[in-house]
Parts: structure tokens; C-alpha cells; sequence
């Protein structure tokens, strides 16, 4: 079984911000699949499905950003799901838009939602995937770039690396992370000029 879990922040005020984008590619997921979500009692919106074969857990913690271990943490010990098994997508401001990043074994890097997973599942082994949403041109504070939306051409990228994230999980799930990172951390910009 594995535990797929998008990171953001609940409610209207946040939808479809940069911070976001681990909802939105659970959202992405989820509608594609017809997966319906259930409130959780750990504050989450919870979701199953098979995918590839394999039982699959969707879940968004709603407990804001800085506590998403919570959640996280309690659904892997109801379902007995071991840290290895956990997936958590998340925006990453290293990356440009159109990017996409996996990887494993790695500090929080800054992100306070994968911080709390480290948290409070005592280990960073989880599997993790950056989606890029790129950082300020200008002097705006990064604390409000990551609470902005994206521009128009942007979301065009991030749609399509949405489906290069999904195509990156079935990897995982059918070959293992390291020939998913070998596949997808090598790829082009979708944003950039280069995008083929």
C-alpha cells in the first residue's frame, strides 16, 4: 500500500497558489481517476483507490502547511504504510515552473510542510516530488511569491507537468524511485523555449 499525499493549504484564500500546487496535483490525480475524498478524522481529505496494481491512499492534510506531518503520521500508522511507501508532493521554489524533481533521503530543504513529515514520522525516507513553482524576479518577499498565483503560460506548464508527476508515480509504483528519477529529473523545462 502507498500513501500519495499533496501538500498545501485549505480554503479559498489559498486555492490555485503556488504553495499550492501539491493540492492542485492531487486534485489533478484524483479527477482523473475518479477518486472521491472523504473528510479524514485526522483533519485531511482522504481518498482509495487501485492504481497499477497497488492500493493507493490519496491524501491533503488541512491542518495549514507548518503542521502537515500530523496527518501524514497518523494515516501511515492506521494503514501500517512505512516510510518508504509515503510519496509527498509539494511546490519547491529551487525549481523553475515546468520542472519536476523526485527524490529521497533529503532535509526539508527549507519547506516547512516536508518538515513536519520529517517531524513527525522521525525520518526523511519518504519519496518526494518538487514540482517547481520558480522564485520572485522582483524583491517581493518570498513568504508572499509562494501565496500568488500563476501566470496564464504558467499554468499551461504546470498542467503538463502534472502529467509528467503522474506518469513519475506509476513509475515508482511499477519499477521503484531510482528509475523514476533516472527518467524525469533530467527533463527540460516545459515553460522555457526549449520545451519540445
Amino acid at each position: 500500500m502507498y500513501l500519495l499525499v499533496g501538500l498545501g493549504n485549505p480554503g479559498l484564500k489559498y486555492a490555485s497558489t503556488r504553495h499550492n500546487a501539491g493540492f492542485e496535483f492531487i486534485e489533478h490525480f484524483a479527477g482523473r481517476h475518479k477518486v472521491k475524498f472523504i473528510q479524514s478524522p485526522w483533519q485531511a481529505r482522504q481518498g482509495e483507490m487501485i492504481y497499477r496494481g497497488k492500493q493507493v491512499v490519496l491524501l491533503t492534510p488541512e491542518t495549514f502547511m507548518n503542521l502537515s506531518g500530523t496527518a501524514v503520521q497518523k494515516v501511515a500508522e492506521e494503514r501500517s504504510i512505512s516510510a518508504g511507501q509515503i510519496i509527498v508532493v509539494h511546490d519547491d521554489l529551487d525549481l523553475p515552473v515546468g520542472r519536476l524533481k523526485i527524490i529521497k533521503n533529503r532535509g526539508a530543504g527549507g519547506h516547512k510542510g516536508v518538515a513536519s513529515i520529517i517531524q513527525h514520522l522521525n525520518t526523511n525516507t519518504f519519496i518526494r516530488v518538487r514540482i517547481g513553482i520558480g522564485r520572485p524576479e522582483t524583491d517581493e518577499p518570498v513568504e508572499e511569491f509562494v501565496l500568488s498565483t500563476f501566470s496564464v503560460d504558467e499554468e499551461k506548464a504546470l498542467g503538463a507537468v502534472f502529467i509528467d508527476a503522474e506518469a513519475a508515480v506509476s513509475l515508482i509504483f511499477e519499477k521503484g524511485v531510482e528509475a523514476a528519477m533516472n527518467q524525469f529529473n533530467s527533463r527540460k523545462n516545459l515553460c522555457s523555449e526549449e520545451k519540445e
